[in-house]
């Protein structure tokens, strides 16, 4: 990330800051930027995207202020050090936070397409490396219809079942491959499914190895989003 230099970050101290990179607005439907910027190699390659997506440091927190670690200090007095010890710029920025108006927030966050939002104690300390009951994350969830038009191979406890379901929708005279789904099934779950599968020629032209085509299956399932080739970020099955 050669557009994130020292001269990016106007602090007033060494900090230890705790934060995100992201790439265009950060919103869900700009993760696979950041992902592409993450995997590259060639330093021509990394050069280029710096300028085609620059990457952006979104600022959360402050640990430490001129070696001296602050962790201990409310989140509330946290914020306004960090406020005042770090300047924002064109490549950081500090992230927001919104007082007694959460419900209004996570609707704005999911009108955007974000992935949700941080709930967390104004009083609360830093907990390093911890899941701090202070702190709770709502994530935005959609949930769709979808085709289950094969099963994956099981491992393991689900050896003698599946391991996931293949996802499609229709799309004209065709389907669209929308991913597989294999968390959240209950044991009945995978028996029902398992009872209704009937098998069936490949419907996807996508390659997949290992797959046990069947005739479409109605299931819902929740969602993330989705990724710009279609297929469902984290997906879980309902029913």
């Amino acid at each position: 990330f050669p557009e994130l230099t020292l001269d990016a970050f106007h602090a007033s101290a060494s900090l230890v800051l705790d934060g995100e990179l992201v790439c265009g607005d950060g919103s869900t439907r700009n993760f696979h930027l950041i992902q592409g910027r993450v995997h590259k190699g060639d330093s021509f390659a990394i050069r280029l995207a710096s300028r085609r997506s620059p990457a952006t440091y979104m600022a959360f927190d402050i640990l430490e202020i001129g070696g001296v670690e602050i962790i201990s200090k409310p989140l509330w007095e946290r914020k306004t050090l960090l406020a005042s010890n770090l300047r924002e710029s064109d490549r950081v920025r500090q992230t927001p936070f919104l007082e007694r108006e959460g419900r209004l927030l996570f609707e704005m966050m999911q009108a955007g397409g974000y992935e949700g939002v941080m709930a967390k104690h104004r009083g609360s300390p830093y907990l390093p490396g911890k899941r701090s009951p202070y702190w709770l994350k709502v994530k935005v969830s959609r949930i769709g219809c979808f085709l289950a038009v094969g099963l994956t191979q099981g491992k393991g406890s689900r050896s003698n079942t599946f391991g996931a379901l293949v996802l499609a929708t229709p799309e004209g005279d065709s389907f669209a491959y929308r991913g597989e789904v294999g968390s959240w099934f209950s044991e009945s779950d995978l028996r029902e499914i398992l009872g209704l599968a009937r098998d069936a020629p490949p419907c996807l032209s996508v390659p997949l190895k290992g797959v046990r085509w069947i005739e479409p299956i109605r299931c819902r399932v929740k969602f993330l989003d989705e990724s710009e080739d279609g297929k469902l970020r984290f997906p879980v099955f309902v029913a």
